[in-house]
């Protein structure tokens, strides 16, 4: 082998080294790029977790102490009535002689209120 042929060989060599150290360089650079990306991501979800966990957590305190101010208060109403018999035919009987003509009045075709 002459001396331009070894030398073309290394040069070779060292460009096929060069362009590999290359391609590692930047795919870890890319790899790094992705990392740091991916962390920044889970600490902002962090911190939107976090935010959302303490909004839950002050919405229940406020429900625990509106809960405890809450009272159930029973009141027993009482009325008076006043109940007032006008014939006390009704406590036997359904219908007293007027209101009987009445109805035989209303069912032969005639007005019932011609009675009173």
């Amino acid at each position: 082998m002459q001396l331009w042929q070894i030398k073309a060989v290394a040069a070779i060599i060292l460009a096929l080294f060069l362009f590999v150290a290359y391609q590692w360089v930047t795919v870890d650079a890319g790899n790094k790029a992705v990392a740091a990306y991916v962390v920044k991501q889970a600490e902002a979800q962090a911190k939107a977790d976090k935010l959302t966990k303490d909004k839950y957590d002050n919405l229940e305190a406020e429900l625990i102490v509106a809960k405890a101010t809450r009272k159930t208060v029973y009141k027993t109403v009482t009325k008076t009535v006043d109940k007032i018999i006008d014939r006390p035919v009704y406590k036997t009987q359904c219908v007293d002689s007027e209101g009987l003509e009445a109805a035989n009045k209303a069912l032969s075709g005639g007005n019932a209120n011609e009675l009173f």
